[in-house]
């Protein structure tokens, strides 16, 4: 409602320091009311707000949902947890985690991702500047020109740069639209989690937040199904949201948390084990503790073999350009020197 989205960079800091402050027995006014006078100058007038909606009275959700356009999806859910449970400290600690994770991850794909981007740019630079040079000299020769894609000349150079930058600007355009095309955000999520390497890292990320739930709700007293509803809402994953209400009605009929989780067909065994063996044991937010750290190390994992498959596909694509275009030039030289057209 008042916020523009905060990057990335200052959200890891602000979590950081709230994370202290609150471990440090602050609270949420006097945390926020530092960040107000002290925190970087980008999420200071936000933290004003947030202390001046704390004194009226209201909680910290109810002022963050005001707030939301300013965060990532994921830190509404967490920040209920944290209230509902009382673990604010716990709840700031992975939110630090997430944006820390999300700020690694878009440093490592621009860096994959800039060589080939650059390369790509020099490589229409260079056609362009081909084009225009073979058509002035064939110009000032008063002979017919060796085209490129059909292009020569100043204006075959323009009109290539312009046909790039248009492929550019479609492909930025049907990435933005993707979600749209594929109705909505559950849509696309689900068409993510059905290719190999991406849904892993989505399906780990969403296991990973789903445990942290259960151990932060079921630790704090939670009733078993509240605490289950916001365990599924932390995963900020559509495709697992959608089954909180099956999962419910499973346990408000006396089914046990394994076979309510199990009837909704989309945990993995692995991941189904633990919670049997957890509850059998009467330890499930131990568990639930240990696999949320285990699942957000292996996501780290994953989502770095992701970024660099990435970066790598990105290479290949301009590779596979650059090398288009050097045998489409030496056909058509060959081709002009076949047909008695005299070379530059």
């Amino acid at each position: 409602m008042f916020s523009s989205r905060l990057s990335v960079n200052h959200l890891v800091e602000m979590f950081r320091a709230l994370r202290h402050q609150l471990a440090a027995g602050l609270t949420v006014r006097d945390s926020f009311r530092q960040q107000a006078r002290s925190g970087n100058p980008a999420v200071r007038p936000l933290c004003k707000r947030v202390v001046e909606a704390v004194e009226r009275g209201e909680s910290l959700g109810e002022v963050l949902e005001r707030e939301k356009a300013a965060f990532p999806a994921i830190v509404m859910p967490l920040v209920h947890v944290g209230e509902e449970t009382g673990k604010l400290p716990e709840a700031m600690q992975e939110l630090e985690r997430y944006m820390t994770l999300e700020r690694d991850r878009r440093r490592e794909f621009r860096r994959q991702a800039m060589g080939p981007l650059l390369q790509l740019a020099g490589a229409v630079f260079i056609i362009a500047i081909v084009i225009y040079v073979v058509g002035i000299i064939a110009e000032s020769r008063n002979s017919q020109p060796i085209r490129i894609f059909g292009l020569a000349g100043p204006t075959g150079s323009l009109i290539f740069v312009s046909v790039v930058l248009g492929v550019v600007a479609a492909i930025v355009l049907v990435w933005k639209a993707f979600p749209k095309l594929f109705g909505g955000t559950a849509g696309l999520t689900r068409l993510l989690m059905r290719i190999p390497l991406v849904g892993t890292a989505l399906e780990t990320l969403a296991l990973g937040r789903f445990a942290l739930g259960l151990h932060l709700t079921l630790d704090a007293g939670i009733p078993i199904v509240r605490a289950m509803n916001l365990s599924f809402d932390l995963t900020d994953n559509p495709v697992y949201r959608t089954k909180a209400p099956q999962a419910a009605q499973a346990l408000q009929t006396g089914h046990t948390l394994y076979d309510s989780l199990a009837e909704t067909g989309i945990f993995p065994a692995s991941f189904l084990e633990m919670i049997a063996s957890s509850e059998e044991a009467g330890r499930v937010p131990e568990m639930m503790r240990h696999q949320a750290e285990y699942l957000h190390d292996e996501a780290t994992r994953r989502i770095g073999v992701l970024v660099k498959a990435a970066g790598g596909f990105i290479w290949l694509c301009v590779a596979g350009f650059i090398i288009y275009t050097i045998f489409a030039i030496y056909g058509n030289y060959i081709n002009a020197l076949g047909g008695g057209i005299k070379g530059i």
